[in-house]
């Protein structure tokens, strides 16, 4: 998987994106790769420091798995190109859908 990566990536930046370094994509996708392990790391600890078992402990652990990772992403991604983007994406759909039901 990782060395489809590398040879995929390095054919496409060779053949159809030849002005842009593929160096900054792969700083990218590195610091990318480390968010996640970071982020599963603090959710592995997390869930690991939870006491409980049976149902109770499951429903616990999920909670936590769901409310902890998206807030630390949050946090990691939410000053970046990318997400403001999509907010403002997000934003537009939803002053649309708004403006349908007002009328």
């Amino acid at each position: 998987l990782f060395i489809n990566f590398l040879y995929n990536s390095h054919i496409l930046f060779k053949n159809y994106f030849a002005k842009v370094r593929s160096i900054s994509y792969y700083l990218r996708h590195l610091m990318y790769f480390i968010v996640v392990v970071a982020v599963s790391a603090v959710t592995y600890l997390l869930c690991s420091l939870i006491p409980v078992d049976g149902i109770l402990g499951l429903l616990i652990k999920a909670v936590v798995c769901v409310i902890v990772p998206n807030v630390l992403f949050f946090i990691a991604y939410f000053k970046t190109k990318e997400f403001n983007e999509i907010k403002s994406l997000f934003s537009r759909i939803f002053s649309k859908i708004l403006r349908k039901k007002a009328k």
